[in-house]
C-alpha cells in the first residue's frame, strides 16, 4: 500500500535522537556546531520538562490538543533560533540519517501548528507512552498537476481500504474476476481483547482447548497478538502474530486458521487516517474534548441518532476502524491455500471475537456482507 501520511510521536526519546544526530551528523569543521547543539539542547530540555509536566497533571490516560501558542514558554524561542542555524545543514543531516532529520521538520510543525498530547499508562494492552502526536499528509505526492504520471496499485483489498477514498484515485471494479471460494468463515463468540487476556490468562488455556477439540487440520495457522502468540506453541507449529503476517507465503499449503482477536490500533491511528481522508476533521477536533471523544470510539458509545458535525467525525473514525480492520483480516486469511487461484481444497477460517459487542458486531456483519456470496458464514456460540 502507498504511504498516504507519515505519523510522528514527539517524545523524549525522539528529542534525544535529534541530539545524537546533531553530534554525529555535523562535521567538526562546522564553526557554529557548538552553538547549534547548545541552542537545540535548551529547546530539548524545556520541551522534555513540558511533556513530563503534562503527564503528571493527570492520573489516568489523557488525550488533548495543544495549540502552538501554548509552547511559548516551552522551547519555542530556542527552537526557532536553532532552526535558522540548522536549515543550511539539513541536506547533510538527511544524508546521515533521514528519519531523525525529518523529525526536526516535525518538531517545527509542532511549534508552528500545535499537536495532540497523549499520555497512556500501560494498561488495556497498549504500551506506556507520553508525547505529542502529529502527522504529515503525503497526498500531494500523488496529485500530479501535469496529469502525465499514473500510479497503478495492485491491492486485493483496495475496494475496502479507507485511505483509497480520494477524488484522484480511480478503483477498477474487478468483481467479475473473483472466483467462488471453497471457504467457511466461523465467528466464534469469545472475548479476545488484549485487556481481557491481561486480566484472565486462564482464557488462553480455554482457547487452546477449544482449538484442540474443533480443529479439522493437524496443523492450523494460529494468528493473534505478539504478546500471546507463544501461548499456542503447544497447539500448533504454524504461528503468526498481528503486524507480521501480510506478505508471507509460508502458510500457503495450510487450509485452516484461528484468528484470535483483531489487529486494532490505538484510536489516534484512526483519527489520523480520518484527517487524511477528511482534512476538515483536524481543525474541528481542535475544539473538542478529544479524550472523551476517543473513549466513545474505542468502547463504541456512539449515539447514532445524534445529528451534528461531531457525529460526522465519529462516523468517519468508525469507518476507518471497521474497514481497515476488515482489510487486515482479509489479507491475513489469504495466507492459506485459498490464495492460490487454482486451489481445490476447502478452507476453514475461525475468527474468535465477541460478536455481541456492538463494534465487533459491525465488523462481523461487514465481513459477512463482503464474503456471503463466496463463502459459507456461521455464527458459533461461546464454546462450553
Amino acid at each position: 500500500q502507498p504511504i498516504f501520511y507519515i505519523p510522528a510521536n514527539i517524545d523524549i526519546a525522539m528529542l534525544n535522537d535529534i541530539d545524537t544526530l546533531l553530534n554525529d551528523g555535523l562535521d567538526e569543521t562546522i564553526e557554529d556546531k557548538k552553538n547549534i547543539i547548545s541552542t537545540y539542547q535548551k529547546c530539548r530540555a524545556e520541551l522534555s520538562d513540558y511533556i513530563k509536566e503534562l503527564e503528571t497533571k493527570f492520573e489516568n490516560d489523557i488525550t488533548f490538543y495543544v495549540s502552538s501558542n501554548q509552547f511559548e514558554n516551552h522551547g519555542k524561542e530556542s527552537f526557532m533560533k536553532f532552526y535558522e542555524l540548522i536549515d543550511r545543514y539539513m541536506v547533510t543531516l538527511k544524508e546521515f540519517n533521514v528519519t531523525n532529520a525529518k523529525n526536526i521538520e516535525f518538531l517545527k510543525q509542532l511549534y508552528t501548528d500545535g499537536g495532540i498530547f497523549i499520555s497512556t499508562k500501560k494498561r488495556g494492552g497498549y504500551k506506556y507512552k507520553k508525547g505529542f502526536w502529529l502527522f504529515k499528509s503525503c497526498l500531494e505526492c500523488f496529485q500530479v498537476k501535469n496529469g502525465i504520471t499514473n500510479f497503478y496499485i495492485f491491492d486485493g483489498t483496495a475496494d475496502v481500504y479507507p485511505l483509497y477514498e480520494q477524488d484522484f484515485i480511480q478503483i477498477y471494479d474487478c468483481d467479475k474476476y473473483r472466483k467462488e471460494l471453497d471457504l467457511s468463515i466461523n465467528f466464534v463468540k469469545i472475548s479476545t481483547s488484549k485487556s481481557r487476556f491481561n486480566e484472565h490468562k486462564e482464557e488462553l488455556t480455554a482457547i487452546n482447548d477449544f482449538i484442540q477439540k474443533s480443529k479439522q487440520a493437524d496443523m492450523p495457522l494460529i494468528m493473534t497478538y505478539a504478546n500471546y502468540i507463544n501461548s499456542f506453541k503447544d497447539t500448533s507449529k504454524a504461528l503468526a502474530y498481528f503486524g507480521n503476517i501480510k506478505g508471507f507465503n509460508e502458510f500457503k499449503e495450510l487450509t485452516e486458521c484461528y484468528h484470535i482477536g483483531i489487529n486494532r490500533y490505538e484510536p489516534i491511528v484512526y483519527f489520523m487516517m480520518a484527517c487524511v481522508v477528511e482534512p476538515w476533521i483536524y481543525q474541528y477536533v481542535k475544539t473538542m474534548n478529544i479524550d472523551e471523544f476517543f473513549e466513545e470510539i474505542t468502547n463504541n458509545k456512539i449515539d447514532y441518532s445524534e445529528v451534528s458535525e461531531e457525529m460526522k467525525v465519529k462516523m468517519v473514525m468508525q469507518d476507518m476502524l471497521t474497514w481497515s480492520v476488515m482489510a487486515d483480516f482479509e489479507q491475513n486469511i489469504f495466507r492459506l491455500s485459498i490464495r492460490d487461484i487454482g486451489n481445490k481444497r476447502h478452507n476453514e477460517v475461525n475468527l474468535l471475537i465477541n460478536y455481541e459487542n456492538k463494534q465487533y458486531e459491525i465488523l462481523c456483519r461487514t465481513i459477512e456482507a463482503r464474503f456471503s456470496k463466496r463463502a459459507e458464514i456461521n455464527y458459533v456460540d461461546t464454546p462450553s
